[in-house]
């Protein structure tokens, strides 16, 4: 296991410790998930209470931090494991109901103190001077909360980094790999995509069409059926776009994977060296990052927009 990755973590005796004595790491980041996620073994005998945090370092530069689920001590006449799974910050926007309430004619600034800064995020969202009323239905996780509030003001799906929710990369990097890729892939889904989304009117029929013209002279036919909700009456198509932009996010898809540790973030770009993967296919919208006695590498997901 590379020295330089260290693992730190507190308990809820407000003890800290820090070590290098990992035996396995896995980090997963996602565009669509607000929430990253980490398991970690530590082959240490440590004497800790309830884990309540937990960092993961490289270069002694910060690439997980987040709290934890779940720990697990393992003993036997080799020794101690430990091992600690977490997620970020944003598993407490998943992990707690919205209240349900209802907003009429509403900022969009409101909605996001009532359902995300009160947890300590701060908005990275661009400002709108746009009223809108909004349904906050009984099951709706927070997180669901400011997706249908992205969605209904800027037609995009959010995502978070670090403690700011935003719509966009501010400062995406370019990353070229310079021979450090060990396999690529690329895949086209064509089981994705749909073709058309027929919307219902207020009289009960399907009158309205919008067409993928993306998928002109592909032979891919997927149809969906919109019943738009008293929110979307005026932004009906709204409603179809995403769904059909929804279904294009994954059609084309590559995978790098690298034998090293890549501190990438969501939204940076990537470039290969072979003809394996487009040129086009370049935004990362996943990251794996895994480590053990025996190997490091770092596994990026490419998609051709965020």
């Amino acid at each position: 296991m590379a020295d330089n990755l260290k693992v730190w973590f507190k308990d809820i005796y407000a003890k800290e410790f820090y070590t290098n004595k990992i035996t396995n790491l896995s980090i997963i980041k996602t565009k669509d998930s607000p929430a990253d996620s980490i398991q970690v073994s530590i082959y240490e005998n440590i004497n800790c209470g309830e884990i309540k945090q937990v960092r993961l370092y490289f270069n002694d530069k910060i690439i997980f931090e987040g709290l934890s689920d779940v720990q697990t001590k393992q003993v036997d006449c080799y020794g101690q494991i430990l091992t600690i799974e977490g997620r970020s910050k944003g598993s407490i926007l998943l992990d707690n109901e919205a209240q349900p309430r209802q907003y009429f004619n509403a900022d969009l600034k409101d909605i996001f103190y009532n359902h995300a800064s009160i947890y300590g995020f701060k908005n990275g969202l661009s400002s709108t001077k746009y009223k809108r009323s909004v349904i906050v239905s009984k099951g709706m996780s927070e997180w669901d909360v400011i997706v249908h509030i992205c969605l209904r003001w800027f037609g995009k799906q959010p995502y978070i980094y670090q403690d700011k929710i935003q719509i966009s990369p501010s400062q995406p990097k370019l990353y070229r790999l310079n021979g450090h890729a060990i396999q690529e892939n690329y895949t086209i889904r064509r089981c994705d995509a749909i073709s058309e989304v027929n919307i219902r009117n207020d009289d009960g029929v399907y009158s309205q069409k919008i067409y993928n013209h993306q998928l002109n002279n592909t032979g891919i036919i997927r149809k969906r059926y919109l019943i738009p909700s008293a929110e979307w009456a005026t932004t009906q198509q709204k409603g179809a776009d995403n769904i059909i932009k929804e279904s294009m996010e994954t059609r084309f898809q590559g995978k790098v994977t690298i034998d090293k540790i890549i501190p990438f973030n969501i939204g940076d770009l990537v470039y290969t060296e072979t003809n394996t993967i487009p040129q086009s296919i370049n935004c990362i919208t996943g990251i794996q990052y895994f480590a053990n006695k025996d190997t490091t590498k770092t596994t990026v997901i490419l998609s051709s927009r965020f």
